[in-house]
Order: structure tokens, then sequence, then C-alpha cells
């Protein structure tokens, strides 16, 4: 018996090797099923100058952050992104999750909004 019951599709991009640029490439797209666990807003205080002056000026920024629930044999690794619903989400963490039983269950993917421009 799972505990897992899929309801959506979601697309896993599997990132590949870094080009002579630095940029990491698509390697390919795997279509499979997934679940919302939860998704969080927050907005937090960060810096509106590189320098951080004296003044200590900051602005309010939302940061997102998503838990999936995804198949026990997925694909996805962190630093791979996951589409969903229109979103691009980046996974930061992977979590195995066991039954009752003690057997694999599914995996649970912490997440945040991707955004290409911000990538580390």
């Amino acid at each position: 018996m799972t505990l897992f019951v899929p309801n959506q599709r979601c697309i896993i991009v599997k990132m590949g090797a870094m080009d002579i640029y630095g940029q990491k490439h698509v390697e390919r797209r795997i279509t499979e099923n997934c679940a919302i666990l939860k998704a969080k807003k927050n907005s937090t205080k960060s810096s509106v100058r590189a320098d951080s002056s004296a003044s200590r000026g900051n602005a309010q920024e939302i940061t997102a952050d998503y838990w999936l629930i995804l198949e026990k044999d997925t694909e996805a690794d962190i630093d791979d992104l996951i589409e969903f619903k229109g979103l691009r989400l980046k996974i930061i963490g992977l979590h195995v999750r066991f039954s009752i039983r003690g057997e694999h269950d599914h995996t649970e993917a912490l997440c945040k909004i991707w955004n290409e421009a911000d990538d580390d």
C-alpha cells in the first residue's frame, strides 16, 4: 500500500554539464507523476545595494518555496528543474520518505522558484 497518490503531471528537466561559459544546458525532459505537498510565500528583506552601505537600505523581496512529492523511482536530482503548471522550480533538496512498513514510498522535493538570471 502506498501513501503517495499523484494527482498532477510535471516535467523533470535534467540539466547537463556546463559549457565553456559555465552555463548548464538541458540534457533531457522527463514527464512524471507528482503532487504538491505545500506552497509557501515569504516576504524577506534583501539588500538593494551591492556594497551594503551604512544606510542599510533594503527592499522587500517575495520568495516562494514549494514541496512536491515525486514517485519513488524519480529521475530528479538536486539542481534539476521541475516544470509544473507554468512554474519553473529548481530542486534544492530531495528526501526519501518511507511507508509505515519501512519501504521506500515516495521522494519529497524541496524547490524554489527558478530564475535564470539568479541561477547560482
